[in-house]
């Protein structure tokens, strides 16, 4: 698939604008977009002539985002982002009982919770998280069964300068450049390093970049690391 013309070529640090305040959330975004089955879902909605709204939330679901975003967006806006699909019950006005229905995908799990343990105990809601803990990792092990090529990703511990290199490795190669251009660009490739050399970190640098939009972007927003390393601007 061919480089999208909202995608940047790579070859000027300008078409990243704003890159050293990117937070987490960005950087996923930043991936994300780069992602061709993402990019073909996005574009095949311009084929739709029915039930636009349910496809751009499959979609949206799909790769955990809030909300749909349509991968020719350049940034995020300040209430869009990523998000692990939680839904809870209503809360209650009363002590009266109430219905509470919810079709689960075969990738979902849901838990009743009583509550009361907390009302007598100081620990009844981490002892009851520790139990939920041990389900959520032993369904966990039963999905990688039912499920092909699906290994989760390490969180990523690398800075924002890596972040950018590497997205900027990836857009060269995907514009078409061979990588002895690419390694002759001067903030790129290093001439102190043989050429070879240089050439066989760049396609780490790419394949480093191509494993986070195939999904890795998802450990960049879970991780401790990079929540603290690139906080959220309310947060800094």
């Amino acid at each position: 698939m061919r480089r999208h013309p909202s995608l940047p070529e790579g070859a000027s640090i300008e078409d990243y604008a704003g890159w050293e305040s990117w937070h987490y959330r960005e950087w996923a975004w930043q991936y994300l977009r780069r992602n061709e089955d993402f990019q073909k879902s996005c574009l095949d909605l311009s084929k739709t002539t029915s039930q636009l709204n349910q496809k751009q939330q499959e979609i949206a679901e799909f790769y955990f985002l809030k909300k749909f975003k349509h991968f020719s967006e350049k940034t995020l806006k300040s209430n869009e982002g990523f998000t692990a699909i939680i839904t809870k019950s209503k809360k209650p006005v009363d002590t009266e009982n109430f219905n509470f229905e919810f079709e689960l995908k075969h990738h979902e799990i849901a838990f009743v919770i009583d509550l009361r343990i907390a009302l007598h105990s100081s620990d009844g809601i981490k002892a009851q998280l520790e139990i939920i803990k041990s389900i959520l990792e032993n369904r966990v092990d039963a999905l990688k069964k039912t499920t092909t090529d699906q290994k989760a990703k390490s969180s990523p511990k690398v800075s924002r300068e890596i972040h950018l290199h590497r997205l900027r490795v990836f857009d060269l190669h995907k514009s078409g450049m061979t990588w002895k251009e690419i390694a002759d660009i001067s903030d790129i490739g290093d001439k102190r390093i043989p050429l070879e050399s240089m050439i066989e970190r760049l396609r780490k640098d790419r394949e480093a970049a191509l494993d986070l939009i195939n999904f890795g972007y998802i450990a960049l927003v879970t991780s401790t690391r990079s929540r603290e390393k690139m906080p959220l601007a309310s947060s800094s």
